[in-house]
């Protein structure tokens, strides 16, 4: 499903206590349905991961609500692609892996372990399906993050 999606107006801080990182979209390397060299995919992986990490570090020192890490958090990735294509969520989720782990190493999420959301005690995220819309002047991945209080809700 492709549809346009209005963004917030403060790019790093949602109405709802959450933040956004807006990183470019992952290099094709990263999809699970490529097959390139291993080493060029670890490279890729890396490249990706790091230039997330510093996104996330920027988001996290501008961010002044909640003190991070935040133990449990929604997530919710936001695809824009430059074509208008038909688009797999599963895929789309898989390739923004190294995005996730880099929110971890910046400290903005304490686990990036997937959570049932009937546990109010684990420690990890709530992912939703990701939103894929076109945006042919700014393609990008936004991955908006916000904190879970105790029993799961925000």
């Amino acid at each position: 499903m492709t549809f346009r999606l209005k963004k917030p107006k403060e790019p790093t801080m949602l109405l709802d206590g959450g933040v956004c990182v807006e990183v470019t979209l992952p290099p094709a390397e990263l999809s699970p349905n490529g097959r390139h060299h291993w080493r060029r995919v670890r490279e890729a992986v890396q490249s990706y991961r790091n230039l997330c990490h510093w996104k996330a570090i920027q988001v996290r020192n501008e961010w002044r609500g909640t003190p991070m890490p935040w133990p449990r958090a929604e997530v919710q990735l936001f695809w824009y692609h430059p074509v208008l294509r038909n688009r797999d969520a599963d895929n789309a989720t898989a390739s923004a892996k190294a995005a996730m782990d880099a929110l971890k190493r910046a400290g903005i999420i304490a686990d990036d372990r997937i959570l049932d959301e009937q546990d109010p005690v684990a420690i990890g995220i709530i992912t939703r399906l990701p939103r894929i819309a076109i945006d042919r002047e700014r393609p990008r991945l936004e991955i908006w993050v916000r904190p879970l209080r105790e029993g799961g809700e925000g």
